[in-house]
């Protein structure tokens, strides 16, 4: 019998958010079943990673450049993004949820943004011993009542 793991966040206050049970990984794809019980919208992302290129991000936070991952700074495309887009669904400064890039899945904050011309991307800040990958068919949502 084969066993999956669940995949939980844990948070700062020693509290675990339920996202749901791994069913398959199979080369950069995880599936996850997430239950009706969490209400949550989930939108469809590819996962790249990239290097501080100075000392701040867009919204203008400083970054360790030796462990720039400490900090959870995620990028998104113009597309996910309202200051580029009425209608997208995330916001700089948002708290949000990401799944299936594995190992770096988990809480991360919007504090920059990638290249206009692509989209449907999130990008996550590493350092240069980081492992890097691209991972498709992730999903990301928004973690509300973050205090």
């Amino acid at each position: 019998m084969l066993f999956l793991p669940i995949i939980a966040i844990w948070t700062n206050r020693n509290t675990s958010l339920l996202i749901g049970e791994v069913r398959s990984v199979k080369h950069d794809t995880v599936t996850v079943v997430i239950p009706s019980s969490v209400k949550a919208t989930w939108y469809p992302v590819t996962i790249s990673c990239y290097y501080p290129t100075g000392r701040t991000t867009y919204m203008g936070d400083s970054v360790d450049e030796k462990n720039p991952i400490k900090h959870r700074f995620i990028g998104l495309a113009h597309n996910l993004l309202k200051r580029y887009n009425r209608k997208a669904p995330f916001d700089f400064g948002d708290t949000v949820v990401l799944i299936g890039a594995i190992p770096y899945q988990g809480i991360y904050y919007v504090r920059d943004t990638g290249s206009p011309k692509i989209r449907g991307r999130a990008d996550i800040l590493i350092g240069l011993k980081d492992t890097i990958n691209l991972w498709k068919n992730c999903l990301i949502t928004k973690l509300t009542n973050v205090k």
